[in-house]
C-alpha cells in the first residue's frame, strides 16, 4: 500500500475556516475526457461533484475511535476524499495505459 504524504500545514491544531483543504485534482472526469485529454468519456453523474464526501463518515470515525480511541474532526473527510480522488485518477490512468477498462488493485502500486 502506498504511503500518503503529510497534509500541508503539518496536521497540528485546526485549520482556519477560510482555508481550502483540497489539493489540486485534475478535472478530467467532469469534462468527459480521459486523463490524456483524447477520447470522450461519459460525463460525471449529476449527483457527483468535486467536493462530495467519498467515504462513509460514521465508519471512518468509528474505526479511528475503536482502533486508537481518538475522535475525528469533520475537516478530515474532505481531505480524505481528495486523496481518494487523486489516487483514483492515477489508477484510471494506469488502467487506460494498459488498455483495460477495469481499475485493479495493482494500479495503485
Amino acid at each position: 500500500m502506498r504511503e500518503m504524504a503529510p497534509h500541508p500545514g503539518g496536521g497540528q491544531g485546526s485549520a482556519p475556516q477560510n482555508l481550502s483543504v483540497s489539493p489540486p485534482v485534475p478535472d478530467v472526469f467532469n469534462k468527459g475526457k480521459d486523463v490524456f485529454g483524447s477520447s470522450e468519456k461519459k460525463a460525471a453523474s449529476p449527483s457527483s461533484s468535486d467536493d462530495e464526501i467519498l467515504v462513509v463518515v460514521s465508519k471512518v470515525k468509528d474505526y479511528i475511535k475503536r482502533r486508537w480511541d481518538m475522535n475525528t474532526a469533520a475537516s478530515v473527510m474532505p481531505v480524505l476524499s481528495d486523496y481518494i480522488r487523486r489516487y483514483s485518477l492515477e489508477m484510471v490512468a494506469r488502467a487506460e495505459k494498459d488498455g483495460r477498462k477495469t481499475v485493479m488493485d495493482r494500479d495503485l502500486d
